[in-house]
């Protein structure tokens, strides 16, 4: 046997083949020095292959051979010489050595990269071609799901072997077939349903993104991995550009002409039918321009003259009409007395600065300085004044940062993220322009206050934000002057500024100002900060773990020091088994701690129960163990905390909960946990009976509870990583992957036990630039890893098959009575769930019972459907918020037939997916007189639960492209989870069936056709 031939073979295909004269004398050299003639002649009656395996003591060669003789230098990809066994019956060799040590005897570089397609696969190998070559699952990273005729590239990293797409991009195209089950793109890239997007059913014309890879098949050459749907009412190429227009004042009894300009931005000329004022005022009249037909790039200027007539402020909106499709862009101006503007001419013409205080000061402490993180000019040069063209958009950033190109790796992980950072900071941007406004600043003490309406977007502003105010009484060849200061609190609808000196500008009646707002910027700056920190401190490999384990799992081995499962006490006697496996597998087992452990907790399967008690447990079994625990919202870690408390005797010297500045002025904390709270000061200013916690004190607790955004503090004191023990997070579904990076920087992988719990099949995070969740910054971390087959598994009703212990389920619903519980399972958790609450016996089916005497529960049923036949409405210049009328008025009659019954307001909820609509029910409340229930959108309702919930979903439009928002499956799952007793949604039929899953919710439910006319 020609030894040196075959190695030489395994060589070339291993490393590629050397084209120069120097590189084959080199190679040459290497084989002569590894096979000298007389070492293989006395290896006569020896083997050489190439190690397929290596696991508990014992290898395999060629998937053939087993040896007990492995060497610690001897990887999986390492070639040996072998003998055979002389009895022909077994496969069990002896004398293994290793013939080459690579690295040793040549300067060949560790990485190397081949490429081939693969021609077979199944459940254990993957046939490569050129070259026949086997490879064997259990022995390679694989970081997609690879089908025959993929073009792959296979990486050999000192014997780790890993295998990819030989190329990945994200496109957008247009579906040109499908057949129910597979289609084409028109670049003749495949779609099967099986890589969609949940409940999107494609359609011949849908435009979708899609990330593809390269594949060989008679019909086509890319297939596609996932895919979803386009917005065309978010990502659709905008046609005209109509800049906004600020706000200004027109004295009363004179005139003001202003000019709109109307930008084509498409490519072919636009015909214009009308232009009007909406609605009709006299003192604003539209100047008529003859100009009928607007070219590409070309812009029109209308002149709309304005009259103070009234004072006080007119609102008016100039719609444009096209032959298809319509704009609308509103327009808002002041009218104040002649005298005002005199005085406050005079008093505003000095250039001398205004002073204010910041109430909030950096604080001086910081060990680890984090970079400023300023957005980079060529995306805000991209993304322009409103983030629009959203695929055109798209392209020039991936020109610029091709990263984003190449999906989510290794390589690009730190590009990546950043980009999506900047990209939602830059639409956080322009939400916040939309805010701009002219008001009174009244004095009120040392403060100066802007006073604001309820339900408007200023209730977003916190303290730290910042406000640009200027003199808007200036003549226009002046140069305004503007000053940049801070929130100081807000407190309800009143936001606080203060300043170091009294201005006799400002009296009692108030003064008028313009006002712009621009985000407090530390929150982005720390989750910045972590991806960098974590990348330095921790390793970018623990978040990418395998699809598929080198090294199979094992059953989990416990020291005899450890307790097994039936000595456990338990602080709550009512655990069920999952969540008692959950427990036993992350407290007393010390198996896989180099993975995250996750606990997927869907509604009212008792999450947080079960977190409780592992911390609990954690501080028992280990008394020296520092645990750390996240939630990405105040009432989240508050409710942790609450239950820590009260469960486990816990004393404010082990337990510290730590909070905002912003927190502590709310007054949202809760009477108990006051002893517990803490802030790390910066602030000249904190309440008496808040602590203040240095880095050296903080470091001393047991446990440290707080917000992901608070904590993000922690990576810059310089805590060294493994401080702390336990790294738990909760509601990690709720939270983009970048945020969750703030506590995980902080672990030492293989000794910070991490757990992320939470649900990812409901609300994720709030992401505003679509660009942004385009790439999936909506995508939590807990999410993306569930799709590892190596942690699927263990949600995958599989029989007896051994999981690995890195995740548990939680399957038993104590929340709700069982017709409730099925519809979640069979629409969102793939019929895992289990109803525990009983239909006779419970609190539950006792007030099912007193609805039957209601008008709509008389089937006995507790899934009631009322047809509504009204009328979608929206406010002209916004068509991204809706109401109804009809099943505003409806509800009301509604919630008083339950209150005749004895059914309380706080055993009623009453979800909608508008804004427009919560306020138009709260009206209607409002005019009866009657006391009404918690009413709110479907995020304001995450995390809490009622007897019965009203879900109204207002649409009426039999456009299925406008339905994405209420036909998402996350907030539908959020929707029709909260209640424990009965859901009663109104809907207009025709709509809901366009979507297949409130089609499903229909075909279950009772559907009462009300007599009255609708």
């Amino acid at each position: 046997m020609n030894y040196r031939l075959q190695f030489q073979a395994w060589f070339k295909w291993l490393f590629g083949s050397n084209d120069t004269k120097n590189e084959l004398e080199e190679e040459n050299r290497v084989f002569d020095e590894i096979f000298k003639s007389e070492e293989i002649e006395n290896k006569s009656e020896e083997e050489i292959g190439v190690v397929t395996r290596s696991y508990n003591g014992i290898i395999e060669i060629n998937k053939i051979w087993v040896a007990y003789e492995q060497l610690l230098s001897i990887r999986v990809g390492s070639l040996v010489s072998f003998t055979k066994p002389t009895n022909e019956e077994s496969n069990i060799v002896t004398n293994v050595e290793l013939l080459n040590n690579i690295n040793q005897t040549t300067n060949i570089k560790d990485k190397v990269i081949n490429e081939g397609i693969i021609s077979y696969i199944d459940n254990e190998k993957i046939l490569l071609n050129p070259g026949s070559l086997i490879i064997w699952k259990n022995d390679v990273e694989i970081t997609y799901r690879p089908e025959i005729g993929d073009y792959i590239k296979l990486e050999n990293y000192n014997g780790f072997l890993k295998l990819y797409p030989k190329e990945c991009c994200i496109i957008t195209e247009e579906v040109i077939n499908w057949d129910g089950k597979q289609g084409f793109l028109k670049n003749n890239t495949n779609i099967t349903l099986e890589v969609c997007d949940s409940f999107y059913f494609p359609k011949i014309g849908d435009k979708v993104i899609t990330c593809i890879i390269p594949c060989e098949c008679d019909t086509y050459k890319w297939r596609s991995l996932n895919v979803a749907k386009v917005d065309s009412a978010r990502y659709g190429n905008k046609k005209i550009e109509v800049k906004n227009i600020p706000v200004f004042i027109v004295p009363i009894g004179k005139e003001k002409i202003i000019d709109i300009t109307v930008k084509n931005t498409f490519y072919k000329s636009l015909e214009i039918v009308y232009v009007k004022i909406i609605p009709e005022i006299s003192y604003v009249t539209l100047l008529e321009n003859p100009v009928k037909i607007i070219d590409p790039t070309i812009g029109i200027t209308y002149k709309i003259l304005c009259k103070g007539t009234i004072i006080g402020w007119t609102s008016f909106t100039v719609e444009f009409k096209f032959k298809n499709f319509s704009y609308n862009k509103t327009v808002k101006f002041l009218t104040t007395e002649d005298n005002n503007e005199e005085i406050l001419l005079q008093e505003y013409n000095s250039k001398r600065p205004l002073n204010f205080v910041d109430r909030v000061h950096k604080p001086n402490f910081l060990r680890v300085k984090p970079k400023s993180y300023e957005i980079p000019f060529c995306l805000l040069e991209i993304c322009g004044s409103s983030e629009k063209n959203k695929l055109d958009c798209m392209s020039l950033i991936q020109e610029k940062i091709p990263e984003l190109s190449y999906g989510l790796t290794m390589q690009t992980y730190a590009t990546y993220f950043h980009t999506l950072l900047f990209l939602e900071e830059i639409a956080q941007m322009h939400a916040m322009e939309e805010l701009e406004t002219v008001a009174p600043l009244v004095r009120r003490g040392e403060f100066y206050v802007f006073i604001f309406e309820d339900g408007t977007n200023y209730s977003s502003l916190c303290p730290g934000d910042t406000v640009l105010i200027s003199n808007p009484w200036l003549n226009d060849d002046s140069e305004p002057k503007q000053t940049e200061l801070k929130v100081w609190t807000r407190k309800q609808n009143e936001i606080y500024l203060k300043f170091k000196d009294i201005f006799n500008i400002v009296g009692n009646r108030g003064t008028l100002f313009r006002m712009k707002f621009r985000n407090n910027r530390t929150c982005t700056v720390r989750t910045h900060h972590a991806i960098d920190y974590f990348i330095k401190k921790v390793d970018i490999k623990w978040l990418f773990p395998d699809l598929i384990k080198r090294n199979p799992f094992k059953n989990c081995t416990f020291s005899k020091k450890i307790l097994l499962p039936n000595e456990i006490q338990y602080f709550s006697n009512e655990l069920d088994f999952e969540q008692r496996e959950a427990v036993y597998n992350i407290v007393f087992t010390t198996e896989n701690l180099e993975y995250p452990y996750l606990l997927f907790g869907p509604p009212g399967t008792g999450k947080t129960v079960t977190l409780v008690e592992i911390t609990l447990q954690t501080l028992r079994q280990y008394p020296n163990c520092r645990i750390l625990i996240a939630a990405p919202s105040n009432s989240a870690v508050d409710t942790l905390c609450e239950r820590l408390i009260i469960n486990g005797n816990i004393n404010n010297t082990e337990l510290i909960r730590l909070i905002s500045f912003n927190y502590s002025q709310l007054g949202q904390l809760p009477v108990n946990l006051v002893e517990y709270a803490a802030v790390l000061s910066h602030s000249p200013e904190i309440q008496d009976d808040i602590r203040v916690c240095d880095v050296e004190n903080l470091t001393q607790f047991k446990i440290i509870v707080g917000t992901l955004n608070t904590l993000g503090i922690i990576n810059c004191l310089g805590i060294r990583n493994g401080h702390f023990t336990h790294v738990f997070i909760d509601e990690a579904g709720q939270t983009t992957e970048p945020d969750t990076l703030i506590p995980l920087a902080t672990i030492k992988p293989g000794f910070t036990r991490v757990v992320l719990a939470g649900d990812p099949n409901q609300l994720g995070p709030v992401i505003i630039s679509q660009i942004a969740k385009a790439y999936h910054l909506g995508e939590s971390l807990m999410m993306r890893l569930m799709n590892y087959p190596m942690y699927s598994r263990c949600f995958e009703n599989v029989g007896n098959t051994i999981k690995p212990k890195v995740a548990t389920m939680l399957r038993k619903n104590y929340r709700a009575l069982p017709t409730l519980v099925n519809l979640l399972s069979d629409l969102f958790y793939k019929n895992q769930l289990e109803a525990m609450m009983s239909t006779v016996k419970s609190r539950e089916a006792e007030i099912l019972n007193i609805l039957k005497s209601t008008s709509f529960g008389t089937s006995g049923s507790n899934l009631i459907v009322i047809k509504v036949n009204g009328k979608e409405e929206y406010l002209h210049g916004e068509k991204n918020s809706f109401w109804n009328i009809m099943e505003a008025s409806r509800i009301s009659v509604i919630v008083l037939e339950l209150y005749k019954i004895g059914i309380s307001a706080q055993q009623i909820g009453i979800i909608t997916p508008y804004s427009l609509q919560v306020k138009k029910i709260k009206e209607c409340f409002k005019s009866l007189c009657i006391e009404p229930p918690k009413i709110g959108t479907v995020e304001e309702f995450q995390g809490s639960e009622r007897d019965i919930i009203i879900i109204s979903l207002v649409r009426t439009t039999l456009d299925e492209c406008r339905l994405s928002f209420i036909c998402d499956p996350k907030r539908a799952n959020v929707s029709l989870s909260r209640a424990k007793v009965m859901n009663i949604i109104l809907g207009y039929e025709v709509t809901l069936r366009m979507s297949h899953l409130w089609e499903k919710v229909l075909d279950k439910s009772f559907i009462i056709n009300p007599n009255i006319n609708n």
